[in-house]
């Protein structure tokens, strides 16, 4: 395996045809689909980078976690629209109730 690797990262770094992204890419499809690594593709980019040396920026660690701010704000904005509509759901079956029984 260990042979392998190397001849796969051995032959990605040499090709220059291939961009840095490009060489990122076929190092994941080559964990995803040679090694059979299950992970999360952040993951698997995380283990080509290391392996083809091609550290993130602090550029790109800024924008991860920026992209990471603004999801996480999104969740919780969709999450206090839910909890909103499960309150209205609520308020509007008490509100049923009521009226059945006024009626009877």
């Amino acid at each position: 395996m260990l042979n392998e690797e190397y001849d796969i990262i051995s032959e990605i770094k040499s090709n220059c045809k291939l961009t840095k992204k490009e060489q990122i890419e076929k190092y994941m499809d080559y964990l995803l689909n040679d090694c059979n690594y299950r992970l999360p593709d952040i993951f698997l980019e995380f283990i080509a980078r290391e392996k083809l040396d091609y550290k993130f920026t602090e550029e790109e660690i800024k924008n991860m976690r920026e992209q990471f701010h603004r999801r996480q704000e999104e969740v919780e904005e969709q999450n206090k629209l839910a909890d909103i509509k499960e309150q209205q759901e609520k308020n509007n079956k008490v509100l049923i109730e009521e009226l059945e029984n006024e009626i009877l």
